[in-house]
C-alpha cells in the first residue's frame, strides 16, 4: 500500500506499507491468527471494528474464521492503507519514516507524472500550490496502481520544507 504526499505536483513524502497479513502454523484457526494480530496492535478484539473487512478480504481468498491456515501460508485481511494493524505512525518520532526515495527508485517516473497530472487537474479551479495525499498499490513488476487522491491529509514535517520553499523562496 502507497501513500505519498505532494505539493503541487512535487512528491515531498511517502509511506510504503505491506497489506496486513497473518501467516499460517498449520495448527492456529484463521480467526486465532487474527486475534494475535490485533493484540499485537494494541487493540482488543470485542473493539476489532474492522471484522466485516476481514472476513470479507478473507472470504475472497476462499478462507472462513475456522479454517486453520497452512503453515507459512500468509493471508492479508485488509487493504486499506492506516495504522490498524500496527499501532499510529502518526505523532512525534525521533526519525522519519519517508520512504520516498526507495519509491522513486523502484517506480521511476510514475509518482512526478501523477503529481503533474493532479497539480493539472487542480490548477483548473485553484491557480495555487495545494497539499494533497495519493493512495495506491505497488505490484510486484514496481507498477503503481492509484486509487485515490485527497487534500484534507495530516501532513508529515517535511512538508513544511517543500511549501516554504515555494512561497518564500
Amino acid at each position: 500500500m502507497i501513500k505519498a504526499w505532494f505539493w503541487g505536483s512535487r512528491p515531498f513524502f511517502a509511506h510504503m506499507d505491506p497489506f496486513p497479513e497473518i501467516t499460517g502454523d498449520g495448527r492456529s484457526t484463521v480467526e486465532d491468527l487474527l486475534r494475535r494480530k490485533v493484540g499485537r496492535g494494541r487493540r482488543k478484539w470485542e473493539d476489532f471494528e474492522d471484522l466485516p473487512t476481514a472476513r470479507d478480504c478473507l472470504a475472497f481468498q476462499g478462507l472462513r474464521m475456522d479454517d486453520v491456515l497452512e503453515d507459512q501460508r500468509q493471508a492479508w485481511v485488509d487493504f486499506r492503507y492506516g495504522p490498524r494493524y500496527a499501532g499510529s505512525k502518526l505523532g512525534a518520532t525521533a526519525e522519519s519514516d519517508n520512504a520516498l526515495d526507495e519509491l522513486l527508485r523502484r517506480t521511476g517516473r510514475q509518482l512526478h507524472e501523477m503529481g503533474r497530472a493532479l497539480a493539472e487537474l487542480l490548477r483548473k479551479t485553484m491557480p495555487v500550490p495545494i497539499m494533497l495525499t495519493a493512495d495506491g498499490m505497488l505490484d510486484q513488476d514496481n507498477n503503481l496502481w492509484w486509487l485515490e487522491m485527497n487534500t484534507n491529509s495530516l501532513m508529515p514535517p517535511e512538508g513544511y520544507a517543500a511549501m516554504f520553499e515555494d512561497l518564500f523562496a
